[in-house]
């Protein structure tokens, strides 16, 4: 970015919230165009979902319930005594970045990663900025007040196998009253009503207003409204779907923004990962937005950044 070129950065988008509050503000300053990796934010489906909340037209929502079946890779494991051999194709040490050094293993890499605290987001940085990409873009939330949360035991190495966390805002878009958010992943699922029969499907977000519920589906699929405001939108409703990464690149060449840069993509994940500090931490948090600062507990605003390896400061 500050050599001027346009960055496409996959989500997540950053490790901890200090790497992601300087992105948003390198972007800010350098002006280049940005988009986060969430494809489905462009999709149809999604772009509906985010129409509907911005017409308020399930009345002021009071609770969102999100799910996931994530993580489906191994969590709340611990690190392993053995290294293994490097494959030929990876530069293990860069690789690494900024993370404390260690012995390459599968256990890692590929894809496990997810699953660590000092490579990956666990579940809720896996499944939360694309299942709350709809909620925080429609509602337009910013910070929370109060992050609380529930899991399975906790270590120093990995995510635990569960977790559940809730999220209080002061305000939605268009309204005054307060909103709370809930997540709940690996084996804990919510109490909530899709339909009048069948599964819970595996991942999906139920928006909860004065005037009715809207059901989300993951991936972009097509939103529902349910009860007195059930009914599938009529394909004149539906907002055009475009390619999320041909947005960027037209962006880019035109000079304008695009509709997922790193203002949204910076609210989106820091949410996530307030969210994981609760759950790391082990109790409530109370979150001053502006100040970026944990108010209750002095020493959890550690976990805001990382100590970063020789050679990988920031």
């Amino acid at each position: 970015m500050h050599k001027g070129l346009h960055v496409y950065c996959e989500k997540p988008l950053a490790h901890n919230i200090q790497e992601t509050r300087l992105m948003k503000a390198v972007a800010r300053h350098t002006g280049v165009v940005t988009q986060l990796g969430t494809q489905h934010h462009s999709s149809a489906g999604c772009q509906q979902a985010i129409r509907w909340l911005h017409d308020g037209i399930l009345g002021p929502v009071s609770r969102v319930v999100t799910w996931t079946n994530r993580p489906t890779w191994p969590q709340g494991i611990s690190r392993p005594r053995r290294g293994g051999r490097v494959p030929a194709s990876l530069a293990w040490d860069l690789w690494l970045g900024p993370a404390s050094e260690r012995r390459y293993h599968q256990a890692y890499h590929p894809i496990l990663w997810r699953g660590w605290w000092d490579f990956g987001s666990g579940a809720l940085g896996d499944m939360g900025p694309h299942l709350l990409d709809p909620v925080v873009a429609g509602l337009e939330l910013g910070g929370p007040e109060r992050v609380e949360s529930t899991s399975g035991p906790v270590n120093r190495w990995t995510y635990p196998e569960w977790s559940t966390v809730s999220w209080n805002f002061r305000r939605a878009r268009g309204q005054d009253s307060p909103l709370t958010l809930h997540w709940s992943d690996g084996s804990k699922k919510p109490a909530v009503e899709i339909e009048s029969a069948g599964p819970l499907p595996s991942n999906g977000v139920m928006v909860i207003g004065t005037r009715g519920r809207m059901f989300i589906p993951d991936y972009g699929g097509l939103p529902r409204l349910l009860g007195d405001l059930s009914g599938e939108p009529k394909p004149k409703d539906l907002p055009p779907s475009s390619n999320h990464w041909q947005q960027w690149i037209e962006a880019c060449q035109l000079g304008r923004g695009a509709s997922c840069d790193f203002d949204f993509a910076a609210r989106l994940n820091e949410i996530c990962l307030l969210g994981n500090i609760s759950i790391r931490t082990g109790h409530s948090i109370n979150w001053d937005n502006d100040a970026g600062r944990i108010l209750n507990d002095p020493l959890a605003n550690q976990l805001l950044g990382r100590d970063r390896r020789p050679g990988w400061e920031v």
